[in-house]
């Protein structure tokens, strides 16, 4: 699977991801998953913020790191066309150093996690439907 995301400034800013399967899942694990992609968009979007939130508070952040946990069950089989999947809520813990005290240290956390975007989209739950094709027949 390959997409390919344009931003028209600064012209000429073209992205290109690339993104496979494991093989049990009917692909050759030649690339990242489609859901590696998003466990790395949330977590990218969470420290962002909070390097914004730490920089307009002009807060000294000597280092701060995030691990995350997370998964995606699914039940079926790709090859039957009947694989079902879900989401359980992300585990983040974040460490971060500075000359702050430790209540800084949360109130960066919990601004973090308000103002990321990704993290507000993940609140709720959001009933969906996907369906995708491949070279123009349906695949799911």
């Amino acid at each position: 699977m390959e997409a390919r995301v344009r931003l028209l400034k600064p012209i000429g800013s073209t992205f290109c991801f690339r993104a496979d399967e494991m093989p049990a899942l009917g692909g050759a694990g030649l690339a990242p998953s489609p859901l590696a992609y998003v466990s790395a968009g949330v977590g990218f979007c969470f420290m962002t913020q909070l390097g914004r939130y730490a920089q307009i508070m002009r807060w000294r952040l000597d280092s701060c790191a995030i691990v995350q946990d997370n998964d995606y069950p699914s039940m079926g089989r790709l090859a039957d066309g009947n694989v079902r999947g879900s989401a359980i809520p992300f585990e983040t813990h974040v460490f971060v150093r500075s000359g702050r005290s430790d209540d800084d240290a949360r109130r960066l956390v919990a601004v973090g996690e308000r103002t990321c975007f990704l993290h507000a989209a993940m609140r709720g739950a959001f009933p969906g439907r996907v369906r995708a094709e491949l070279n123009g027949r349906p695949i799911l």
